[in-house]
C-alpha cells in the first residue's frame, strides 16, 4: 500500500549507525544552521555535512533525482528567486554595493519599477541557498540507508508517543506514497489524451488543466488515509502500549557516541562563535567591493 524512500542496503559507516544516531546528528546540524549567518562559517559547515554523506557510500545514479529536487528548491527558488531577484536585504545590512540593474519597467497604479541586485544581497543569497544543502546532506543518509520499517522504531526508543511515532512514521511513509500516486495519475492521464505541456491561457487555465491531476491523487490519499485508520482500529491501536517489532535490535555504539559527541561539539562551537567572536552573524567582504 505505501510506497517509502528508497531504501539503499549496505555496509557503510552510515548504514551501521543506529537510526537514532541518524536523527539526533540532523537535528544538531539544522540547528546549527539556524544559528549562524555567516557564508564562510556556513560552507564550513556544508563541507562537514558532505563528509558525513559521503561516509554513507551512496551512488549518485541512486540519489541523483533527490539532489536534482534540492538544488532546484535552494539553488533555483530560495537562492535567485525569493532571495536576490525579489527579496530585500534584512535590517541589519547597511552598505549597498550595486552589481547590476535591471531595466526600469512600466507598471499600472504602481509606475516605474527598476531592480538592482547588490552584493550584500548575492551574499545573504548564498548564505540561504547553503542551508537547505547542508540539512539535505545531513537528512539523505537517515531516509537512504534506514529501513523503513524502523523509522517508528527509532521516534519510539527516543522517547516518542506510541502516537507521535506512528504518526511521523506514516508521514515519512505518505511523502514517496503521494509523489508516486501523482506520477501514476500523471501517466494515466496521458494515455487518456491528457497533454501536461499545452502553454498559455493564463493562470486559471493552468490551475483547471491541473484538476485532472490534484483531483484523483487527493481522493486517493484521502482514501488512503482512511484505509489506514479502519486497520488500526482493528488491531486497537491505542487500546494498550504498543509493541514495536525490532525495538530490541537498536544499540548505541562508540561510533554513534562519536557522531552524537561530534555534532553537539559542533552546535556549541557555533553558538560560540557566533556569540564571542565575527565569526556567525551575516557577513560581507566590504574590502572586496572599494
Amino acid at each position: 500500500m505505501f510506497a517509502s524512500f528508497t531504501y539503499l542496503p549496505g555496509h557503510s559507516f552510515i548504514h551501521r549507525l543506529d537510526p537514532r544516531t541518524k536523527l539526533l546528528a540532523f537535528i544538531l546540524i539544522m540547528l546549527g544552521t539556524i544559528v549562524v549567518d555567516d557564508v564562510r562559517v556556513l560552507a564550513a559547515l556544508l563541507a562537514i555535512s558532505l563528509l558525513y554523506y559521503a561516509f554513507a557510500n551512496l551512488s549518485l545514479r541512486s540519489t541523483w533525482k533527490a539532489w536534482a529536487v534540492v538544488l532546484f528548491f535552494s539553488v533555483v527558488l530560495i537562492g535567485l528567486f525569493s532571495t536576490t531577484l525579489f527579496g530585500r536585504p534584512p535590517s541589519y545590512v547597511t552598505t549597498s554595493h550595486p552589481w547590476f540593474s535591471f531595466p526600469a519597467v512600466s507598471l499600472p497604479f504602481v509606475g516605474t519599477v527598476q531592480r538592482t541586485i547588490t552584493w550584500e544581497l548575492v551574499f545573504f543569497g548564498i548564505a540561504r541557498v547553503l542551508r537547505p544543502l547542508i540539512i539535505m546532506a545531513t537528512i539523505l543518509p537517515f531516509t537512504f540507508t534506514t529501513s523503513p520499517y524502523l523509522y517508528g522504531v527509532a521516534f519510539r526508543k527516543l522517547g516518542l508517543s506510541d502516537g507521535v511515532s506512528f504518526a511521523l512514521d506514516l508521514s515519512l511513509r505518505y511523502v514517496p506514497t503521494i509523489a508516486r500516486d501523482f506520477f501514476i495519475t500523471v501517466d494515466a492521464q496521458r494515455a487518456r489524451g491528457y497533454e501536461l505541456e499545452v502553454k498559455g491561457g493564463g493562470v486559471f487555465n493552468m490551475i483547471r488543466r491541473a484538476a485532472p491531476l490534484i483531483v484523483p491523487v487527493t481522493i486517493n490519499a484521502i482514501a488512503g488515509g482512511e484505509d489506514v485508520v479502519e486497520a488500526m482500529e482493528l488491531r486497537a491501536f491505542g487500546v494498550g502500549q504498543r509493541t514495536w517489532a525490532d525495538a530490541g535490535s537498536l544499540r548505541y555504539t562508540r561510533a554513534d557516541y562519536f557522531i552524537l559527541g561530534a555534532g553537539l561539539v559542533i552546535l556549541i562551537t557555533l553558538i560560540l562563535l557566533t556569540r564571542f567572536t565575527s565569526y556567525g552573524p551575516y557577513w560581507f567582504p566590504v574590502n572586496w567591493f572599494e
